[in-house]
């Protein structure tokens, strides 16, 4: 298993670049594992909820929780 982050600088953010950066490394080299996870920050969970990924259980740890999404 991989884990790899993406970090968009705020001049680019809210143009829908990480959404279209992770359909990229998915179609690339993921697709064998169809699913996403993610280690997501309260300030971010709401974008994590409106493109499809559920919370994995309900423990928040440091302001984070972790979520998937499945392909």
């Amino acid at each position: 298993m991989r884990y790899r982050t993406i970090n968009i600088q705020k001049s680019y953010r809210g143009k829908g670049l990480g959404w279209h950066l992770l359909n990229t490394a998915f179609e690339q080299d993921w697709n064998n594992n169809k699913k996403l996870f993610g280690w997501v920050k309260l300030t971010h969970f709401d974008w994590a909820r409106k493109h499809n990924f559920k919370e994995i259980d309900s423990d928040w740890t440091d302001g984070h929780i972790g979520m998937i999404r499945w392909m």
